[in-house]
C-alpha cells in the first residue's frame, strides 16, 4: 500500500506547487524566524544576511543544495539564526504535499577541516530519539504488553545494580507515564546528566567498566543513586529517563531497541 505520507494512490492527490503557494512558505519561515531569534537579538535587530548567492565569509558562509528563488527567504532565514546564535553550520528541508521542495546546507559540517554542510551531511539526531521512543512505548501499549501505570523498575528487575549501592525506595514507584512526561525524579540542574561526558565516564568507573559505558550500564549505575524529587511531583526534563524506557522497550518486546524502533516506528511512518 502506498505510504499516505507521500502521496500515491493511498494517500491524497498531490497539487501543483504555484509560486503563490511557494511564496507563501517563505513568509511562513520569516514570521517564524523572529520568534526564534535570542532576546537580545530580537530587542537590537540582526544584521540583515548575506544572499545565499554571495555568501560571506568564505567557506563558513557556503550554502549548497539546488537554490529555489521561490524558497530564498528560508536561505536568509537560516543563515540569519546561524548568525544570531554562533552556529557554524546546518541544514534544511522542507516538504509539502509529499514533495521535497527544498534541501539545503549551510556553513560547516567540520570547522578544523574547513568541510561544508551538504544536502547529504548526516547530523547527530539527538532528542529526535525521545519522539521515536516514546512512540515506541505506546505500540506496547496497543499490543497490551505495557501500560503507562507500570512500574519501570520492576521491568527491569534483570539489570543488577552497583554492588553494596544504597538503593532510593522511590526508585520502584517510578511509572513509564512519570518517565514519558520527565516526572520520574531526576533533576540535572540539583544532581547531573548521567547520559552527558564527563558524568558518563563516572558511571563507568561506578561498575568498573570499561568507558564509554553502554546504555543499559548507565541504568544500572544510576540505581545507586538517590532520586533529585518524588517520581510525579514536578516534571523536570531528564535525558535519563528516555534511556530507561529504551531498556523497559528491550525487556518486554525481547528484541533490541533498534530492531523494535526500526519494525514498530519507522517502518509504518515510511522511514527506510
Amino acid at each position: 500500500m502506498a505510504n499516505p505520507l507521500v502521496g500515491g494512490a493511498a494517500g491524497p492527490p498531490v497539487r501543483p506547487l504555484s509560486r503563490r503557494r511557494l511564496a507563501a512558505l517563505a513568509a511562513g519561515a520569516a514570521a517564524t524566524a523572529a520568534r526564534l531569534r535570542p532576546p537580545a537579538a530580537a530587542a537590537q535587530g540582526s544584521a540583515t544576511p548575506a544572499p545565499a548567492s554571495t555568501p560571506a565569509g568564505g567557506a563558513a558562509g557556503a550554502v549548497s543544495g539546488q537554490a529555489v528563488p521561490e524558497l530564498a527567504a528560508f536561505d536568509e532565514v537560516v543563515t540569519g539564526l546561524m548568525a544570531d546564535w554562533g552556529l557554524p553550520g546546518g541544514q534544511l528541508a522542507v516538504a509539502r504535499d509529499g514533495r521535497l521542495v527544498l534541501d539545503r546546507g549551510f556553513g560547516l559540517a567540520d570547522v578544523e577541516a574547513g568541510e561544508p554542510v551538504r544536502p547529504g551531511s548526516l547530523f547527530r539526531i539527538g532528542s529526535v530519539s525521545k519522539t521515536l521512543t516514546a512512540v515506541a512505548v505506546l505500540a506496547l501499549v496497543d499490543d497490551g504488553l505495557l501500560a503507562l501505570g507500570d512500574r519501570a523498575f520492576p521491568l527491569l528487575a534483570a539489570l543488577p545494580p552497583p554492588k553494596d549501592a544504597p538503593i532510593d525506595p522511590r526508585l520502584d514507584g517510578i511509572t513509564i507515564e512519570h518517565l514519558l512526561v520527565h516526572a520520574g525524579g531526576w533533576d540535572a540542574s540539583t544532581s547531573y546528566d548521567p547520559q552527558e561526558q564527563p558524568w558518563t565516564w563516572r558511571e563507568a568507573g561506578v561498575l568498573g567498566v570499561a568507558a564509554p559505558p553502554s546504555a543499559e550500564e548507565i541504568v544500572r549505575a544510576m540505581m545507586g543513586e538517590p532520586l533529585d524529587f518524588d517520581p510525579g511531583a514536578k516534571s523536570v526534563y531528564a535525558n535519563f529517563g528516555f534511556n530507561v524506557l529504551g531498556r523497559v522497550i528491550e525487556q518486554v518486546s525481547g528484541r533490541p531497541y533498534e530492531a523494535f524502533a526500526r519494525e514498530r516506528v519507522l517502518a509504518p511512518a515510511g522511514v527506510a
